[in-house]
């Protein structure tokens, strides 16, 4: 994720930075009730998709 992303994320009040690993780009989730959790499988699975390998990528696309 890059800075931009995460300051994008980091307007919308649900986001934290981490003081620990914020400064790498993380962002925190707040959950409660209304937590869209759609949503929250998107945002995992873009994060994963920029760390993960070619042989990761492929696992997780299928044949």
């Amino acid at each position: 994720m890059s800075l931009m992303d995460q300051a994008a994320l980091l307007a919308d009040s649900r986001f934290t930075k981490p003081s620990y690993i914020g400064k790498d780009g993380w962002v925190g989730l707040r959950f409660d009730s209304k937590t869209d959790w759609g949503e929250v499988a998107e945002l995992v699975e873009s994060a994963y998709r920029l760390v993960a390998n070619q042989r990761q990528l492929r696992a997780l696309d299928g044949p």
